[in-house]
């Protein structure tokens, strides 16, 4: 099963103030001792990988963007210890208990807006993961595979090497035993409007057990770049 164990990250311990309410929201519904909260900072995520998986150190240290090494990141730690990761804009609606009493497998979500090529792409913002899933295995690989397409000079890649476009792309070719919820279970609002810091509430979105706030603090490409999703015969995992 699902262990009662939460994951984020940041570079330090000190979260940015704007994701505070958010981190809060998960803190107040999921409290100790019936859940764990880990903070992962940069320094955590290194150590991870230089420790327990220095095979894939090579590829960690040399991604160009600061966060394809925080995506990697998430991965191994679902597939290292299992729980839930959520990133720091996610807020939480309902604790997740019942959730993952329900689920088997890795569990994601469909973003639910439709990308400029007509895919519904599923987001990398909120993964359920058991410890040492089959299918983590599968994204390692990839990883390892689409390195090659990392661009220094280039944002997009960061979705095709990494972020989400990667992993729908796995999932796509690997499915088995992946749960995909609904948009409305944990991406209620557009990624097309602008980020909102201000926190929902439950009776905004009566069917959602989270609100992605799509900060995107990372990124520093012009808005007007596109999301490509597609990755077909580069990757034969």
């Amino acid at each position: 099963g699902i262990p009662r164990v939460i994951h984020q990250t940041w570079k330090t311990e000190q979260v940015p103030p704007p994701c505070v309410p958010f981190q809060q929201s998960l803190l107040n519904l999921h409290p100790a001792p019936q859940w764990e909260y880990q903070l992962h900072t940069d320094r955590d995520n290194h150590q991870l990988i230089a420790q327990e998986y220095p095979w894939f150190l090579p590829f960690y240290e040399a991604y160009p963007h600061h966060i394809q090494r925080v995506d990697a990141a998430r991965y191994f730690w679902l597939y290292h210890v299992g729980g839930v990761y959520a990133d720091l804009d996610m807020q939480c609606l309902s604790p997740l208990d019942g959730l993952i009493e329900q689920a088997t497998g890795v569990v994601v979500g469909e973003e639910g807006e439709l990308h400029h090529n007509g895919t519904q792409r599923i987001g990398n913002a909120v993964i359920f993961s058991p410890p040492g899933h089959p299918f983590w295995k599968r994204v390692f690989e990839a990883l390892m595979k689409l390195f090659v397409l990392s661009d220094p000079d280039k944002s997009q890649s960061v979705f095709l090497t990494t972020g989400p476009s990667f992993l729908h792309e796995v999932y796509s070719r690997w499915p088995h035993d992946v749960t995909v919820m609904p948009a409305h279970a944990f991406y209620p609002r557009a990624w097309t409007k602008n980020p909102d810091l201000k926190l929902v509430n439950k009776r905004q979105c009566p069917r959602s057990w989270m609100c992605h706030h799509w900060l995107g603090s990372w990124r520093q490409a012009p808005k007007h770049y596109r999301l490509v999703c597609g990755l077909s015969g580069r990757m034969r995992a």
